[in-house]
């Protein structure tokens, strides 16, 4: 099946409503958990590494949340970064991250209340006021509710909409989760890209330094991260460049990439940043420890 719907321009300028030294409020949104094998998050040696990480040979599993973030900005109003998990997938997960998907996604979670619209709803706001997303990339857990979002601007790399255009459900792509008439913009960061900090390729979302996207290859094709200036310090919004905070010291990569070297590449300079900006708070989005910090309950 063909993509029928969407058809991507590319982000040729940045988006309006840039600011000169604009600060966001971060809005930290748990939109469902899953539960995984650990050797699948932080990867094991040889064979045996990769039969733990599919959940065999009594491989512990860990419940991780899968993380969506809300961010209001003073100028371009509100933007979301991820959409976490589709309200449908509470009472019928096949419907919308299909038979592969939901097959895949062991111990998958969702209760009322949880998903990105109702969170939104809970803060306040209601969905169709968020302006833009941004998507760190298009694998079933992190587009799994973009259709909720049909009034926003669509942003991500371009390398990363042509692998989820050709890409399969056992890589993580499930087509009816994007095959949508949204307005989607790609970045095309070999000719876009400039450095920022000690990264070798980002974009500035809103010619004011507020939100840079941050080429991130590996995880997937076209990975971003997002850093971002908030009331409560610079964050680094790390997507699922690492699963685990744990891997920046560690430098294990996990047990599946699209591409081992680009995600070793991209590992290397979130390290080198986290030790030349060290008050830079690096967010992944299925750190375990922020179901501890922000919990399952509304917004």
């Amino acid at each position: 099946m063909s993509v029928t719907a969407a058809t991507p321009k590319l982000l040729a300028e940045p988006l309006a409503g840039g600011a000169t030294g604009a600060v966001l409020e971060l809005h930290p949104l748990v939109c469902g958990t899953l539960t995984a094998p650990r050797p699948f998050l932080v990867g094991e040696p040889g064979v045996r590494g990769r039969l733990r990480a599919l959940g065999l040979l009594g491989a512990p599993r860990v419940t991780i949340p899968v993380m969506a973030w809300a961010l209001r900005h003073p100028g371009a109003g509100w933007l979301l970064v991820d959409t976490g998990l589709h309200p449908s997938v509470a009472w019928a997960p096949r419907q919308n991250l299909g038979r592969v998907g939901a097959a895949v996604l062991r111990g998958v979670r969702l209760e009322k209340g949880w998903s990105a619209p109702e969170r939104l709803r809970a803060l306040g706001v209601e969905p169709d006021a968020v302006r833009a997303v941004v998507m760190t990339h298009l694998h079933l857990d992190h587009a799994s509710a973009l259709s909720e979002f049909d009034r926003a601007t669509v942003v991500l790399d371009r390398r990363e909409w042509q692998a989820a255009y050709e890409g399969k459900a056992l890589r993580g792509y499930v087509r009816r989760q994007f095959d949508l008439a949204f307005d989607f913009r790609v970045v095309d960061f070999a000719t876009q890209g400039r450095s920022h900090a000690t990264f070798a390729r980002t974009f500035d979302l809103f010619a004011d330094g507020s939100v840079v996207l941050v080429s991130t290859p590996g995880h997937s094709a076209g990975h971003i991260a997002v850093l971002v200036r908030t009331t409560t310090g610079s964050k680094l919004l790390a997507g699922d460049a690492i699963y685990m905070r744990e891997t920046l010291a560690s430098g294990t990569l996990p047990a599946f990439c699209a591409d081992e070297h680009l995600a070793r590449r991209s590992l290397h300079e979130l390290q080198v940043f986290a030790r030349q900006y060290p008050d830079v708070e690096i967010l992944p989005s299925h750190e375990p420890e922020l179901l501890a910090r922000y919990g399952t309950g509304a917004a």
